[in-house]
């Protein structure tokens, strides 16, 4: 499983499909911890793993 900070959810996606085949099982979306500034985004690229057949956990809204 991959994880990272926000502004690098679509890198992460397109390593982890470039490395599935190298024991990478997921992507973990991160997000916004605090508000909702990011909140589409992020379910954008969640939904792309998805439809690629990744595995993937969300990691948001923590804070607080």
């Amino acid at each position: 499983m991959i994880c990272g900070l926000p502004q690098h959810n679509w890198d992460l996606l397109h390593l982890v499909e470039t490395c599935k085949n190298l024991g990478v099982v997921g992507i973990d979306v991160a997000g916004c911890a605090s508000g909702a500034e990011e909140k589409y985004e992020q379910t954008v690229v969640f939904q792309a793993a998805y439809q690629k057949g990744l595995h993937r956990t969300a990691h948001a809204g923590e804070a607080g």
